[in-house]
């Protein structure tokens, strides 16, 4: 009885785990990935994907030394890079530049807050193609 109470409860946790997002992102729009998800870009033939988030912002109400950045950990692969690894950072390098696009941080969303952790951070990006 204890054995199939201990399987039950696994099954439910991984029912619940969240899958990956995989969308279609175009050129010069604005659009929105959160960790672990893909955005599919038809016109670069490629892919680039939110490996991570981390947040070190100074919270809303709160006096810091530093104001912080936000970190977003990328993956991208298109037919002119091949696979490539890099990080935008909202205090010093908002912009990657590749071969024949870049990739701007807008925002990471939401600004964090003294109380409480949120767990589902989200990128906004833009990318152009040069």
């Amino acid at each position: 009885m204890r054995y199939r109470f201990s399987i039950l409860i696994a099954i439910l946790f991984i029912s619940c785990q969240k899958s990956p997002v995989v969308k279609s992102v175009e050129l010069n729009q604005e659009f929105s990935l959160k960790a672990g998800d893909t955005g599919i870009i038809k016109d670069l033939q490629g892919s680039l994907k939110v490996v991570s988030i981390n947040d070190s912002r100074c919270p809303e109400g709160v006096q810091c030394i530093w104001a912080g950045s936000a970190d977003v950990i990328i993956a991208i692969e298109s037919e002119s890079t091949g696979a490539v690894n890099d990080t935008l950072r909202s205090y010093d390098k908002p912009v990657i530049t590749l071969a024949d696009f870049s990739i701007s941080l807008i925002e990471v969303a939401p600004y964090p807050k003294v109380k409480g952790q949120v767990k589902d951070k989200e990128a906004r990006l833009f990318i152009t193609q040069d």
